[in-house]
């Protein structure tokens, strides 16, 4: 579950980075403008609240948030420092994928 968790804060992050100006000039990504960024600052905050859910439906509302709240500045400190500045091509594919594999290994184990 802490997987799921960290991978839907980093995907939400990854939305929420891509629908600001800035940051498009640093993603290798086409240039997105108008409802498609507002799309994205929907789907970052989706994430971050699904996030929110489920680190409070496995360990409830004392411990929940404070599992989301060291997944967010985990994934928020990945991106910031080391995936944004070094590899930004990784970001991406990684939020697509992370969420895929972390509900992968949930639903295995």
């Amino acid at each position: 579950m802490n997987l799921l968790i960290l991978a839907l804060c980093f995907s939400g992050f990854v939305a929420l980075c891509m629908s600001m100006e800035r940051y498009q000039a640093v993603l290798p990504s086409a240039r997105i403008d108008g409802p498609r960024l507002r799309g994205l600052r929907w789907l970052g905050w989706a994430l971050t609240a699904a996030a929110l859910a489920c680190a409070v439906s496995a360990s409830g509302w004392g411990v929940g948030v404070v599992r989301w709240l060291a997944a967010m500045t985990i994934a928020g400190s990945a991106i910031t420092f080391g995936l944004l500045p070094y590899r930004p091509h990784w970001i991406k594919p990684g939020a697509f994928v992370l969420p895929l594999l972390a509900a992968i290994l949930l639903w295995v184990h």
